[in-house]
């Protein structure tokens, strides 16, 4: 997505489409079944910056059965970094989410996280292998990673709670197509309206804008293109 100029109005949606707009429950079945159709694609290298934070949010899946999921984000531009799906988390496995974040050596100086005994001897003792210091929030101070947090929020809300998750394949494939709107179109207020990887400004001697469907039609973002 590119970035307009501050003096171009947004283009107003028209009376067919308001007419024709489609029910919750309609979208939400629809995303589900668009998802489920979704091939695997590789993700773009992420360079490493000098500071990250991780998180471990929770996903039930359709049988009620919890999923957590593991994300490392670049705190500069907020780029995911890396990101996996377990049923049974221990330390061990974050450890090796570590390594697999930062290979070759391309670790960061700080690591942001909060005190969840998930982050045991073996993770710590990653850590400090890989050269990187860990900065711990306050106990039960989840605003103290708040980027963390924001992160979590908008892919429930932008993602997950418009599919059902049915296992932990389901779960890696779903945001995929999310994480690609997410780096180079969804704009964030702390980055002055950017995108995790920044967009050329495109003024009106550009052309029109045209709407581009994301995530299977749940977000839009927009270009302009010549006639």
């Amino acid at each position: 997505m590119a970035a307009f100029a501050s003096n171009v109005d947004h283009p107003k949606p028209s009376k067919r489409h308001e007419q024709e707009a489609v029910p919750l429950e309609d979208r939400f079945f629809s995303a589900h079944v668009r998802h489920r159709q979704v091939e695997q694609h590789g993700d773009d290298p992420i360079t490493p910056l000098l500071k990250y934070f991780c998180c471990l949010p929770v996903v039930v899946r359709c049988l009620f059965r919890t999923l957590y999921v593991f994300l490392v984000v670049a705190h500069q531009r907020r780029r995911l970094v890396h990101f996996n799906v377990t049923s049974n988390p221990t330390a061990e496995w974050t450890a090796q989410q570590m390594r697999e974040a930062f290979p070759d050596d391309s670790a960061s100086r700080y690591l942001l996280r909060d005190r969840d005994s998930i982050y045991g001897e073996d993770f710590r003792e990653q850590v400090a292998a890989m050269g990187i210091k860990e900065v711990l929030t306050a106990a039960r101070s989840p605003w103290q990673n708040p980027f963390a947090e924001r992160l979590i929020g908008s892919i429930r809300r932008g993602c997950l709670d418009h599919v059902i998750v049915l296992n932990r394949r389901h779960l890696r494939r779903i945001p995929k197509s999310y994480w690609a709107y997410y780096h180079r179109a969804r704009p964030h207020l702390g980055l002055d309206k950017d995108a995790p990887i920044p967009r050329q400004v495109q003024g009106p001697d550009r052309g029109q804008v045209v709407t581009f469907p994301e995530v299977g039609g749940l977000h839009h973002r927009y270009e302009r293109r010549a006639a």
